[in-house]
């Protein structure tokens, strides 16, 4: 059973096979696992899921625009860059957009820029409530600044708007996965050749992007589990035409496969830095385990609803807060 992004192994853990023999073999023949994949696919000490692939979060940004804004790096290397450019892009008619929803691609670009300023929902050991912080309400006054320079669709976007924003040529910026360059690329090359893919951005603690990701799990109750083990020791074999074919969205969790110049990245001048993700990436539950609470609060929208709540002014920068430490609280005491 193949799962994107919502924490299969975590939630499910008890319904799951443990597939440690399976992905123990695949590690130990592809140099090891990234340690996102183990965060992702081990639970209480066992495989629960074999992971497939991860898909990072840059930044696209039209180098055009920014550039008549006055930008002169060749990269867009800071959230404070993104935020001091934001009024200027927006003059020229070409405002920044992210989504800011109960939305996959708003769950990771929310948490990039917090991990990124040192905020987090929980403790490092998994175990305790952190979000009401000096650092949350610095990520949150952040985001409402950068929010007055976007339109007010944002809020309400599914995951596929921030890729056609980008494609209509009105938006300047967006935190998407590949998939957004890789279509302009195809339908409109002249926009495509004044879009730059850049690495994660940084915030004043770290450069960190979260992860969407797939994952494989064989459910216990399976009449087929043998061949179900076979098909993903023989799956795990096919990485580099599955990479390609995938145009360098489907990012590798096995170290072998992170080997420069990897197939796809490594020909292309514009995404070749995109090679050096897996120092840039952490799992759900960031700086602690990729636990149960962890994934239900990134399913039950907990982080984007504390930023629509601020930066809408539908509550205080307290309220929204103690909004999001109470349901991360319920979390915690639901999957003791």
């Amino acid at each position: 059973f193949g799962h994107f992004a919502q924490g299969l192994p975590a939630l499910y853990e008890t319904s799951l096979v443990d597939v440690s023999d399976v992905c123990n073999a695949v590690g130990t023949k592809y140099g090891g696992w990234l340690p996102t994949g183990e965060s992702i696919g081990k639970v209480n000490g066992a495989w629960r899921g074999l992971p497939d692939f991860l898909v990072p979060f840059p930044s696209h940004w039209r180098t055009d625009v920014f550039g008549q804004a006055g930008y002169t790096k060749a990269n867009l290397e800071t959230w404070q860059d993104l935020l001091d450019y934001a009024p200027k892009v927006k003059a020229l008619g070409h405002p920044v957009g992210t989504a800011v929803s109960q939305t996959s691609d708003a769950e990771h670009t929310w948490r990039s820029l917090m991990w990124s300023y040192g905020a987090a929902e929980f403790t490092k050991d998994g175990k305790a409530v952190a979000i009401d912080s000096p650092e949350t309400r610095t990520v949150l006054k952040f985001g409402k600044e950068l929010y007055a320079h976007m339109e007010p669709a944002v809020l309400s976007w599914g995951d596929v708007d921030n890729n056609t924003y980008l494609q209509s040529g009105k938006g300047s910026w967006i935190y998407n996965p590949i998939s957004a360059y890789r279509t302009i690329e195809k339908q409109n090359p002249a926009l495509a050749k004044n879009i730059s893919v850049s690495l994660p951005l940084k915030g004043d603690k770290a450069q960190i992007c979260s992860i969407q990701f797939t994952v494989y799990g064989i459910w216990n109750f399976s009449k087929n589990v043998d061949a179900a083990k076979q098909f993903l020791l023989d799956y795990s074999d096919n990485w580099t035409a599955e990479f390609t074919a995938s145009e360098g969205y489907d990012n590798p969790f096995l170290k072998d496969h992170t080997k420069k110049p990897m197939p796809v990245l490594g020909t292309d001048p514009k995404l070749s830095a995109l090679q050096d993700i897996p120092s840039y990436i952490q799992a759900i539950g960031y700086p602690g385990p990729a636990t149960k609470a962890a994934f239900a609060a990134l399913n039950t929208h907990v982080v984007t609803d504390m930023f629509a709540n601020y930066i809408t002014a539908k509550k205080t920068i307290d309220d929204s807060i103690a909004d999001a430490s109470k349901r991360l609280t319920a979390l915690l005491a639901q999957y003791k």
